[in-house]
Order: C-alpha cells, then sequence, then structure tokens
C-alpha cells in the first residue's frame, strides 16, 4: 500500500505544480500585456505631434540660459504652459537627436504651436526682436 500512497503523494504534487506554473504564467502574461499596452500609449504620445496645447493662444518670450538641459527646457515649457507633456516633449528631442542642439537666447513661442514647432524653433536660432 505504501507505494500507492507515495504514487498518489506524487501525482498530487506534480499536479500541483503544473497548476502554480500555470497561475504564475497566467499573471506573467497579463502583466507583459499591461506593460506592453502602457509602452504602447507612450511611444503614441512621443511620437505623434500633438495638437496646441491653445489655439489661440498669443505669442510670448522663452527664454533658454546657456547651458540649460533639454530636461529643464522640456519642465519650463510645461509649467509655462506652452507644451502639455515635457516628458513626451524631452523623449521626442532625445529621440530625433535634438536635446543638445537647443539654442541659448530669447525665443517667441505659443502655446498655440504644435510641438514640433516649438522645438524647430528653438534649433534655428529664431531669437525675439
Amino acid at each position: 500500500m505504501r507505494p500507492r500512497v507515495l504514487a498518489l503523494a506524487m501525482l498530487v504534487v506534480i499536479v500541483g505544480l503544473g497548476v502554480a506554473t500555470a497561475v504564475l504564467v497566467s499573471g506573467l502574461v497579463r502583466e507583459s500585456r499591461a506593460a506592453g499596452e502602457s509602452l504602447l500609449r507612450l511611444s503614441e504620445v512621443v511620437l505623434s505631434d500633438g495638437e496646441p496645447l491653445d489655439a489661440s493662444a498669443p505669442a510670448r518670450r522663452f527664454r533658454i540660459e546657456r547651458g540649460e538641459t533639454a530636461a529643464s527646457i522640456a519642465e519650463r515649457l510645461e509649467r509655462d504652459g506652452f507644451i502639455s507633456s515635457a516628458l513626451a516633449f524631452r523623449t521626442r528631442a532625445r529621440l530625433e537627436g535634438l536635446d543638445v542642439r537647443f539654442e541659448a537666447g530669447e525665443y517667441e513661442i505659443s502655446a498655440a504651436m504644435r510641438p514640433s514647432e516649438i522645438m524647430m524653433r528653438l534649433l534655428r536660432g529664431r531669437f525675439a526682436s
């Protein structure tokens, strides 16, 4: 009888491990799917040019200091109401290799401009008069 009990116990352990593995894999698949969906949404935000933040906004001055980083420029653009997402602006600038090319100076920009238009303005050295 003992071999039968031992075989039954081993069968219970094997089935239990199989169920535990299935539950773990199922959870990992759900987590990967959720992470993938989040990355897809982030890439859509970053890669899309987006709409202007305020189509009727007037142009205002924006100053970039010498040595200022793309991260601080993006944060100020968001804080000052020119763009909706500093993260999207900074990430897009980095992906396009533009994050190290912003020029110091004063610019006339507007929340009526698309983020890419603001980015190009900050690259081309169009200083406010």
